[in-house]
């Protein structure tokens, strides 16, 4: 009688801890999704997400983070060098030809920029104070802002395929949580183990406001995401499991909702800044819209009888609806920078890659990738 010995592998997944799409202005239509043990997977997202390529994290790595970049336009001192229109015209067109570049931080306080075509680093930099929380690059993908344990922002320059630090903002009394920037790049918006949202002035790298939001208990509120809108509604979700829209002028919340029944990790939102999504510890995807009021009102009271007028209403956030994708806490949630793909991914401790299309959203049915 034959003897047969069979070996398998002893694989445990790894919980997702971030996604991030590449830039709507590259022509490479990717998705990067990064494991807690510091593997990222590149998916192309182009029709169905199709996993492409896995680089291998290092060893004792860390993921907490991941952000892309891709610079389309020339700085200051590239102008300078460039004199005449063809050779800036030339210049900017390799930027818009080269490949997007992809940077990940973690617990072990190293910023890595990865070679996508050697699957291995390309650059790797201290991050000069602790652990990485997050990390956001600007609109114009020439400066990256890296939130750290000890409690500074500090900016790298990434411009012509760079990596060097480059500033510190002053000192808050808590870890940085979450961190993005205005559209116009002028200001950063933070949030942080200390129950407060804070806008900083990029130029100044000081803080200019200061939003706090209630506790409950004796515990501070951990502000675990924030996102910028087109609009300057500034988006955030809390360890109290609200989603908070801000006003960009006033500083005050204008809304606020009971999104999830524990606390809020990951915010995204779409292109128009008319959709947010938000998901968390408890692990239902829930969706808010931005609706136009408008009704059709009688205009009689103004002596035109039988004519009728539009009264347009303020726009307001609506919970648009939610589904459960997941059996355990989602940690990471992304949609689609390229239209015409329209996804939102979302990940986490499951370790399972859901993905389904935005804008039928909550009706659609999602598809799983392990």
């Amino acid at each position: 009688m034959q003897v047969h010995r069979c070996r398998f592998v002893d694989y445990v997944p790894q919980s997702i801890n971030a996604i991030e799409f590449a830039p709507s202005t590259s022509a490479y239509p990717y998705a990067a999704v990064g494991r807690a043990n510091g593997d990222i997977e590149i998916w192309r997202t182009k029709g169905n997400l199709v996993h492409e390529k896995t680089i291998p994290g290092m060893v004792n790595g860390s993921l907490e983070t991941l952000t892309w970049a891709h610079q389309t336009q020339l700085t200051q001192d590239d102008l300078e060098i460039f004199d005449t229109p063809k050779e800036r015209a030339d210049a900017t067109a390799r930027l818009a030809e080269s490949a997007p570049r992809l940077f990940s931080a973690g617990l072990n306080a190293i910023i890595v920029e990865w070679d996508l075509a050697k699957l291995v680093p390309k650059t790797a930099v201290d991050s000069y104070g602790g652990a990485v929380w997050c990390m956001a690059t600007n609109h114009a993908q020439t400066q990256l802002a890296v939130g750290t344990e000890d409690g500074h922002i500090r900016i790298f320059d990434i411009t012509n395929g760079s990596l060097v630090y480059k500033s510190c903002f002053n000192k808050v009394n808590s870890r940085i949580l979450s961190v993005a920037w205005s559209h116009d790049d002028k200001t950063i918006v933070t949030g942080s183990a200390d129950s407060c949202v804070r806008i900083w002035d990029a130029a100044t790298r000081t803080v200019s406001v200061r939003m706090t939001l209630p506790k409950e208990g004796r515990d501070s509120t951990l502000v675990w995401s924030v996102i910028v809108l087109k609009n300057g509604t500034i988006v955030s979700g809390d360890s109290r499991g609200r989603v908070s829209f801000w006003n960009p002028e006033l500083h005050v919340i204008e809304q606020e909702f009971r999104a999830l029944g524990a606390d809020v990790l990951c915010l995204t939102a779409d292109e128009t800044g008319h959709t947010v999504f938000a998901s968390g510890v408890d692990p239902k995807i829930t969706q808010f819209k931005l609706l136009a009021g408008g009704s059709i009102a009688d205009s009689a009271a103004n002596g035109v009888a039988g004519k009728k007028k539009l009264v347009i209403r303020p726009k307001k956030w609506q919970l648009a609806g939610f589904r459960r994708y997941h059996t355990h806490d989602v940690r990471a949630i992304a949609v689609s920078s390229h239209l015409e793909n329209d996804l939102i991914i979302s990940g986490g401790v499951d370790t399972q890659v859901a993905y389904c299309q935005a804008r039928p959203f909550p009706n659609e049915n999602p598809h799983r990738q392990p």
